[in-house]
This record gives C-alpha cells, sequence and structure tokens, in this order.
C-alpha cells in the first residue's frame, strides 16, 4: 500500500509540473508570435519557461511534452485538459501539426537562449511548413538541447483526408443499412454500428480537422444518414472538448448517432413532407422519440442495455423546461449526453437543407439564437461550451472578409474565435481564386499591412460556391 501511494503521489506531482510547464510553454510561444526577442513580455515568458524546465530537469534528467491520439503527456503522466485549458493544449497541438511534429524533448543543459529560436521556428509563418522546414530552422538556430520529434511514417495531409473521408462514408453506408433495418421493423445489430463510432472516436483524437471538413458535405437526398453520422462527430468532438475520456466520447458519439432511430418508425412521406406539417401529423411525428427508445431496447449486441442511448433518444427534444416532447408528468433533468445531443442536433438540423426547408441558415446565426433564445429549449452553459468548441463561424462557413474577398471557414483558433483559419476561394472582385489560399486571421506577425477580419457570413447558394468543395478534396 505504502508503495502504491508513494508512486499515485509523484504521479500527481508529475501532472501538475508538467501542466506548469505546459502553460509556461505556451504563454512564452504566444508571446514570441506577437513580439520580438527583446520585448519585456518575451523575456518574461521565457524566464518562467525555463525555471520550470530546470526544475523538472532536476527530478527527470529529460523532458518529453508529447501528444498522442489528441492526449498531452509530460514523461508518462498524462496531463488531464478540461474547458479551460484546452484553447492552450490546441494551440500547442496546432503549432506542433504545421511541422508534422508530435514532440518536444527537453534534455540537461538547456540554456535559457535556446527557447526563443524553437518557439520562434514554431510560429513562423514563413519558411514553408512541414518537418523538413522546421529542421532547417533549428539547425540554423544551433540548438542543441531542445529536440522536436515527428511520428514515424506519420500519414501526410491529403492521406490524413483521404483516411477521414473513408471513415465518413464508410459511416454513413452504416448509418443508412441500421436505419433501413429498422424501417423495415427489423433490431438494430450493432456490432458494425460500434466500430463504425469507434473509428469515429480515433479519427477526432488523431484526425479532428480533416474529419470536421467532412461533416460539410450536405446531400440532400442522403440527408437522413449524413444528419445521424454528423451529430455523431459533432457530439465527440464536444465531447473531447469538454475532457471527456475515450469510452465516454464512445458512449456520447453511440447517442448522437442513434439519436433519431425513431423516425425509422414514421411514415416516411411525413418525416420527408415539403412544408409545414399539420397538428395531427406533428402528433405523429413527436412519437419518434418514444419510438427510438423501443427500438434500441429491441436491439442486439450490446454487452449491457444501451441506457443512455435509450435516454437520449427519448430526451433529445424535451427541452430544458420540459415544454418539448414527449411531455413527461414528473419533473425531470435531461442527462448531460441528451443535453449534448440536443445541443448538436438542433445545429446541424438548422444549417442542413432540409424538404421543408432549401436554404438553411448561417452557421454563426444559428448559434446566436441558440444562445440568445431560450425558447430553443437547451443548456445555456453548454451552448457557450459549444461555441467555444465550434468557433463563432464554425468550419464550412462562408465568410466576407474586410479585404472584399470571400472564403470558407477551414480551421479554428480556440482562442480568437473570431479569427479563425480560413481559405479564400474570390477575389475582391469576385472572381475565383484556383486554388484557393489558406489565411490565419489571427495572425499578428506582418504589422505593416491592415489586419484582416470577418466582416459578415455569406449564403453560400448567392456566390455558388459549396464549401465542401473547398475543404474535402476529390
Amino acid at each position: 500500500m505504502g508503495t502504491e501511494l508513494q508512486v499515485h503521489g509523484v504521479d500527481q506531482h508529475l501532472r501538475k509540473a508538467g501542466l506548469r510547464l505546459i502553460a509556461a510553454f505556451h504563454a512564452a510561444m504566444q508571446a514570441a508570435k506577437l513580439y520580438p526577442g527583446a520585448n519585456q513580455a518575451v523575456v518574461a515568458t521565457i524566464d518562467e519557461l525555463h525555471a520550470n524546465a530546470l526544475e523538472l530537469l532536476q527530478q527527470e534528467g529529460v523532458i518529453e511534452i508529447r501528444i498522442a491520439n489528441g492526449c498531452f503527456f509530460v514523461n508518462q503522466a498524462r496531463i488531464p485538459m478540461n474547458l479551460a485549458s484546452f484553447a492552450m493544449f490546441g494551440a500547442i497541438e496546432r503549432a506542433l501539426a504545421r511541422f508534422e511534429a508530435s514532440a518536444v524533448e527537453i534534455v540537461a543543459g538547456v540554456e535559457r537562449g535556446e527557447w526563443h529560436p524553437l518557439l520562434s521556428a514554431l510560429m513562423a509563418t514563413h519558411g514553408g511548413r512541414g518537418g523538413a522546414a522546421l529542421d532547417a530552422m533549428m539547425k540554423e538556430a544551433g540548438l542543441q538541447h531542445l529536440r522536436v520529434r515527428r511520428e514515424a511514417n506519420a500519414p501526410a495531409p491529403r492521406e490524413r483526408s483521404d483516411q477521414a473521408k473513408r471513415v465518413y462514408l464508410r459511416s454513413v453506408q452504416v448509418a443508412r443499412e441500421m436505419l433501413a433495418s429498422v424501417r423495415v421493423g427489423h433490431a438494430v445489430h450493432v456490432r458494425q454500428v460500434k466500430r463504425s463510432v469507434q473509428a469515429m472516436v480515433d479519427q477526432v483524437l488523431t484526425n479532428q480537422s480533416a474529419l470536421l471538413n467532412m461533416t460539410t458535405m450536405r446531400d440532400f437526398d442522403e440527408y437522413t444518414f449524413m444528419h445521424s453520422v454528423n451529430v455523431c462527430i459533432l457530439c465527440i468532438v464536444f465531447g473531447h472538448k469538454l475532457g471527456l475520456d475515450k469510452r465516454s466520447l464512445y458512449e456520447v458519439g453511440l447517442c448522437g448517432l442513434l439519436h433519431d432511430l425513431g423516425k425509422m418508425r414514421i411514415d416516411w412521406r411525413l418525416v420527408n413532407k415539403p412544408g409545414k406539417l399539420t397538428e395531427p401529423e406533428w402528433a405523429v411525428m413527436r412519437m419518434h422519440p418514444a419510438e427510438g427508445l423501443l427500438a434500441l431496447f429491441e436491439s442486439h449486441g450490446f454487452n449491457d442495455p444501451p441506457f443512455r442511448q435509450m435516454l437520449a433518444a427519448y430526451e433529445h427534444h424535451m427541452k430544458m423546461d420540459l415544454s418539448g416532447y414527449p411531455r413527461v408528468r414528473r419533473a425531470r433533468k435531461p442527462t448531460l449526453f441528451t443535453r449534448l445531443v440536443s445541443i448538436v442536433d438542433t445545429f446541424d438540423a438548422v444549417t442542413s437543407p432540409r424538404s421543408y426547408r432549401a436554404q438553411p441558415w448561417a452557421a454563426d446565426e444559428v448559434l446566436r439564437n441558440m444562445r440568445d433564445e431560450p425558447e430553443w429549449g437547451l443548456d445555456p452553459v453548454l451552448v457557450k461550451a459549444f461555441i467555444h468548441a465550434t468557433g463563432i463561424y464554425p468550419v464550412g462557413t462562408l465568410v466576407r472578409l474586410s479585404d472584399g474577398t470571400t472564403a470558407v471557414v477551414a480551421e479554428q483558433n480556440p482562442e480568437h474565435l473570431e479569427s479563425p483559419v480560413v481559405r479564400v476561394v474570390l477575389d475582391a472582385a469576385g472572381a475565383r481564386l484556383a486554388p484557393p489560399t489558406t489565411l490565419d486571421l489571427a495572425d499578428t506577425r506582418d504589422a505593416t499591412t491592415p489586419r484582416i477580419s470577418i466582416v459578415r457570413s455569406v449564403e453560400a447558394n448567392t456566390c455558388d460556391i459549396d464549401p465542401a468543395q473547398v475543404l474535402v478534396p476529390a
């Protein structure tokens, strides 16, 4: 028992010291991005970083800050991530990912003067991307005690995109087969479903940006299946930002994939009816949450009854004040996973073309309504967290920039939600750019030119731009 407590204590100490080191690394990295090396802010943050590194080196000998499957480690200790710290972790992960890197190694003998060249190299906006570019910058700086390590055989960006596309399209096929089975009265056989959700969890943990791009693919004829997969992916991404562990990410992803199962027991003509439903038709449609619960109750292949998925299917239209449906007699609070699914389901449904709504709402408008309109019935705290996870302008949003150009949002900057990474697709005169140019709106290194910002979102049909064609390689 004494040995176990001692090991646990050492592990806890390493976690705390590791978190302090990562926070100091992040602060110094951001200062180096904004200011020259002699600036007081840079000097102070590097002093703090160096002091933390020396303290930990005395205990560990060598320090490795490593990213694996979306998680951060300092040596053998996993560093916990929560909503307050995920922006910090995300900034470091993106900086390393630009150079196909997964770890920073600090060895004994590191000198204070080595930090700024490394940080400047990581935050450089010139000189190219990829491992070779970083190797050249570090060699030029003569760094001896700081090393950046890349995963062996790490997939290239196009390969990562192809992997995400295969997982996405396979998941849509699994959703199609599952929902078709329920429609003809068969029970859900979940082996393929579980494998599909596990694959999406793995992609979110290792290849999140590429998988998020896939959710911009909107095919009206495939809406029901794509919606289920999109809700699954966004639930996993949202859960990851909230700090859920891998098992919980699988559970919430499964909730997302299965939340609308009950619609398969409703007359298909009613589900796809163009125009407004009559009150008798609405009464039938409001039965789908209960039908989803029953369909999951009759499913086969779960080791234990899928209670979380049953509750999510049953509760996801109830609203926080229970004014939605189905109506219940006793006071209750929808589960955490239900509240996550409700938010994601609402967002994806309203931003997608439907049989009764050819033109979807702009994503930023939907987020504002979700946040500001109580009648939408969503958990206000989780909605704010969702906006922090997706950004004010989510991936796939078409936006007009202050220089008159038009762009598609490609990636978030969690510390600067109003300034994502975009791909400029039209110049100020409206002419198409081929290929689109990538622009980080949060980049402030070039003080000689005015900073470009987003003016407003743009309806995609007004300029004949399909965000999926910009973000998803053919």
